[in-house]
This record gives structure tokens, C-alpha cells and sequence, in this order.
């Protein structure tokens, strides 16, 4: 478990010492993913499975800052 950990971070780390970009470039990211909610309460549990979905913008200032944001859509299931 501890080398998978040290993996995923040392992966983690090189990927985001290449991510500078040229200053004053737009980069569009697009983001999709699942949602999995397991309830319990009172009687049945289920568990609900939902589509989250949306872009990350991103502008580059200077070599060393830029500022980003992003928008979402959350579909929580039946």
C-alpha cells in the first residue's frame, strides 16, 4: 500500500512540473467523471450513480501564475 501511495504521488508531481504554459495562452479543460452514493437509513440501502460533467479554463499571466475556473453539471441519479 505504501509503494502504491509513493507511486501515485511521485507520478503526480512530474505531471505538474510540466504544466506551465506560454504567458497570455487560454487552455480549456474538459472534466467528466461518475458520482456513487451509498445510502442507508431506515430499511433498504441503496446506491445512486450520477454523471458529473464540465471545463476548467485556464490563462496563463505570467510563467508563474495563472488563474483558473470552472463550471460544473452534477447529476445525482435515481
Amino acid at each position: 500500500m505504501k509503494k502504491l501511495l509513493f507511486m501515485a504521488s511521485v507520478m503526480m508531481l512530474s505531471v505538474s512540473a510540466f504544466a506551465q504554459h506560454e504567458p497570455g495562452s487560454l487552455t480549456i479543460q474538459p472534466k467528466v467523471g461518475v458520482n456513487i452514493a451509498n445510502l442507508t437509513g431506515e430499511g433498504d440501502s441503496s446506491t445512486r450513480i450520477g454523471l458529473a460533467a464540465g471545463a476548467e479554463f485556464q490563462y496563463q499571466v505570467s510563467r508563474a501564475f495563472g488563474l483558473s475556473a470552472g463550471i460544473g453539471i452534477f447529476n445525482a441519479g435515481s
